[in-house]
């Protein structure tokens, strides 16, 4: 954004009003960050399911399978012991 500043400052001249650089600078950011955040929604519009979700019909199921929880175990191991030393 300051380098649009920048740049809508210099080529205005000396008399113009600064705010209208800023303004310009502004309207050129929001512009870009406009066509950034619409390009991740239409690529995210083509995202699909796994092959294997599709077949097994598992796509969204809150009970994942238990072989991608073993990382998980051991990172919360420490957390379960914690809670059965406290009776829960």
């Amino acid at each position: 954004m300051t380098s649009q500043i920048t740049s809508h400052a210099a080529s205005a001249g000396a008399d113009a009003n600064p705010l209208s650089a800023v303004v310009a600078g502004c309207g050129d950011t929001f512009f870009l960050s406009a066509c950034i955040v619409t390009a991740g929604v239409a690529l995210s519009l083509l995202l699909r399911k796994s092959k294997q979700q599709e077949e097994d019909g598992t796509a969204g199921e809150d009970n994942p399978d238990p072989a991608m929880m073993i990382d998980h175990y051991h990172e919360s191991a420490p957390i379960r012991s914690y809670a059965n030393s406290l009776g829960r």
